[in-house]
């Protein structure tokens, strides 16, 4: 019998550079089998790349050496605390195996750079929002004379309100020349119907606005929602208890404010398609708490086809974003 695994993509938007490589991992490796029948069965395991959500050591270096397969090179692997650090790949130590041996040598960042052709860079996630830079060539000028780099962040909300995607932004123009303009591209995060959050988060994001047309911005990303303890109404002259969130475009206000294009979003969702990715608060917290988000089946606002399917097991896991100049 031979097992030939076999892995799925997903792709970011394209950018405006030829040389940008940028790709998703997915929640599942198909491996299918050959037996003395000539019958083909296909299974799916979890594809988890990550060394700190509880998964055999093994397995993990083993969906990280099948993934190595399709890349130039070794990711630069993080070790990522939901902080705002960047990590500049001209320093850092390239490990296969990451957390699990030489966690030293892995740098305690939520962001990479790099100028080099072939360096693959890498962020993990479950919910939170990987974004993906590059720069963006100037037309005027032969392309093999120019500095061109990639970047790639790992932000959730803590993450976004403390500066990660500014830090990134500010760290790849550095190695830049003046002026180079930087697109960035989103990956998979959870959805702007699934992302409860308190109060708190919808003041620390309003707290920083520079001005009234931000403000109002702001306030567009979030949507009151009630506890669901609560039957009561929503009362709008108080701050509410509970607010429904979108990353992507609260991502998106902080990277336009310092002069980054952002290019088309996708539609993705973490928490609500299943058969892709891992989710966090589906896989983990759901899981614990024992409870599942009715509200979100029940939504008359959902499209009958986006629907939260309830999940048919828990995984825990990450899926990696990736990004690289392929010249």
């Amino acid at each position: 019998m031979t097992d030939n695994p076999s892995l799925q993509f997903l792709k970011c938007t394209e950018f405006s550079n030829p040389a940008v490589r940028s790709l998703l991992t997915t929640r599942f490796v198909s491996r299918s089998s050959d037996l003395a029948t000539n019958q083909k069965h296909s299974s799916k395991r979890p594809f988890n790349l990550a060394t700190h959500v509880g998964d055999d050591p093994n397995l993990v270096a083993n969906n990280r050496v099948l993934l190595r397969q399709h890349l130039p090179q070794e990711p630069l692997w993080l070790n990522q605390v939901h902080g705002v650090a960047v990590a500049d790949d001209s320093t850092a130590t390239v490990n296969a195996i990451g957390d699990a041996i030489g966690a030293s040598q892995i740098p305690m960042a939520d962001a990479a750079i790099t100028i080099k052709s072939k360096r693959v860079l890498a962020v993990l996630t479950a919910d939170c929002l990987p974004v993906v830079f590059a720069s963006v060539p100037n037309p005027q000028t032969p392309y093999e004379s120019q500095l061109h780099g990639v970047a790639a962040a790992h932000a959730g909300w803590r993450g976004l309100v403390n500066g990660v995607l500014e830090n990134t932004v500010a760290s790849l123009r550095a190695q830049l020349a003046p002026g180079t303009a930087i697109e960035a591209s989103f990956g998979a995060a959870i959805g702007p119907l699934a992302f409860e959050v308190g109060a708190e988060v919808f003041q620390a994001f309003c707290d920083q606005a520079k001005n009234a047309e931000q403000l109002q911005k702001i306030q567009a990303a979030f949507k009151p929602q009630l506890a669901p303890s609560k039957q009561n109404p929503v009362d709008l002259a108080t701050v509410p208890e509970k607010w429904l969130a979108d990353l992507y475009q609260l991502a998106q206000i902080r990277l336009e404010q310092i002069g980054v294009k952002v290019l088309a979003r996708p539609d993705w969702c973490t928490y609500r398609d299943e058969r892709r990715f891992f989710s966090h608060r589906r896989d983990t917290v759901q899981q614990r708490e024992g409870y599942l988000p009715g509200h979100f089946i029940n939504s008359t606002s959902v499209d009958p086809e986006a629907k939260f399917n309830a999940p048919s097991s828990f995984q825990p896991g990450r899926q990696a974003t990736l990004v690289w100049l392929d010249r």
